[in-house]
């Protein structure tokens, strides 16, 4: 009888270190999945907020290209001339700018903006030309010309 009781005490015991158990990991599971979610709620509100400050930028845009259709006659015989030693127009244009001579002469990448963040930052990123892999992330202010490792 004795062997009997032993038996059924150590059923127990592994019964309630199997419970113990799995209730670790269902916690652990309950943590990434909210770990996840979180990750997931931050990049919808990145990518929201990149739609409306593009929106804004493209109406800007639209305003800006409507008040300078005029002047943009007369200057587009100079500019084909010097395409390639013409200063940047834009502040993307001079963000870019900033970032390529901060990375230097290279044809095997491209610059991208990413976005610009509250304090009016450029967000660049440098892509490889054949993957579109981000290989460096810079941020450009163009109030004192500085560009930073992101």
């Amino acid at each position: 009888m004795s062997k009997k009781i032993i038996f059924v005490i150590i059923l127990i015991i592994v019964i309630i270190a199997g419970v113990s158990i799995a209730k670790n990991i269902v916690k652990n599971d309950e943590t990434k999945e909210t770990a996840s979610q979180d990750v997931i709620n931050q990049i919808t509100n990145e990518t929201t907020n990149n739609v409306i400050e593009n929106t804004n930028e493209i109406s800007n845009e639209v305003v800006n290209n409507s008040e300078t259709n005029n002047n943009e006659e007369n200057s587009d015989a100079e500019n084909t001339n010097n395409d390639e030693n013409t200063q940047p127009q834009t502040d993307e244009e001079k963000a870019i700018a900033i970032a390529e001579d901060t990375w230097g002469s290279d044809s095997s990448v491209k610059f991208v903006v990413e976005n610009i963040n509250q304090n009016g930052e450029y967000i660049i990123s440098v892509r490889d030309e054949n993957t579109t892999a981000a290989i460096e992330w810079y941020i450009v202010n163009l109030t004192n010309n500085t560009c930073t490792t992101r």
